[in-house]
């Protein structure tokens, strides 16, 4: 779904025929009625009218009026593992799932006005923003399995399952960075670049214990993130 096609029209069309267009017009529909109207205001009769669709029809593609709108994030969610998974072999795990999530938002998200509204809109629906963590949360457990699998650690190991915690946690700290800068031109790659970077310097501190044994010239070079 692109959320430029999403908000681009007023006048309601006919679908394009083939499933894969229908279900994309009636995204695109409700998502455009949402930004105009409020996600709470609208109902899925509106939305299967404005699409020229039958509720029937409506259900067949979406089983809830939020899943109209998520997709577009569980999408994003898909890729980004994906994405990870054809990082270089040797490339750092925090590094490489930064470089993935870059690759695919590069591509997929635009710097609109537009895109912040539907992502301020996802954030500030409660039952939106509580399915979008869930999204984010199986995305965290997915990329924590590919982690530990480039490493050649099990399944379940704390160490990949932080990585992928942090990632999880710049991804959504970027955005809401990135909604909150509304007053310059700092894009959402830009900000969740910056979250990445403030996460290596925090990890790259030693505990006080080490700081004691360690050398001024250790302290001066913090192994690379």
């Amino acid at each position: 779904m692109s959320m430029t096609q999403a908000a681009a029209g007023v006048t309601p069309i006919e679908p394009p025929r083939g499933t894969a267009r229908v279900r994309e017009t009636i995204a695109d529909t409700a998502v455009r009625l949402f930004l105009e109207q409020g996600f709470e205001e609208t109902t899925i009769d509106e939305i299967a009218a404005e699409a020229g669709v039958s509720r029937r029809t409506y259900f067949r593609y979406f089983a809830t009026k939020d899943d109209a709108i998520l997709e577009y994030i569980a999408l994003l969610a898909d890729r980004i593992t994906c994405a990870l998974e054809s990082r270089p072999a040797g490339e750092p795990g925090l590094r490489a799932l930064q470089n993935a999530m870059r690759e695919v938002l590069v591509d997929e998200v635009q710097d609109t006005p537009l895109a912040r509204a539907l992502t301020r809109l996802i954030v500030g629906t409660p039952s939106l923003r509580c399915r979008q963590l869930g999204i984010n949360a199986r995305m965290e457990t997915r990329v924590a399995g590919i982690l530990a699998a480039r490493l050649g650690l099990p399944a379940v190991d704390t160490t990949a399952s932080l990585v992928a915690a942090l990632g999880a946690d710049a991804l959504d700290l970027g955005t809401q960075r990135w909604l909150e800068h509304t007053d310059d031109d700092t894009g959402l790659v830009a900000e969740i670049d910056a979250v990445f970077d403030a996460i290596r310097k925090v990890y790259r501190q030693p505990s006080a214990k080490a700081r004691t044994a360690a050398s001024p010239r250790a302290e001066a070079e913090p192994a690379k993130a």
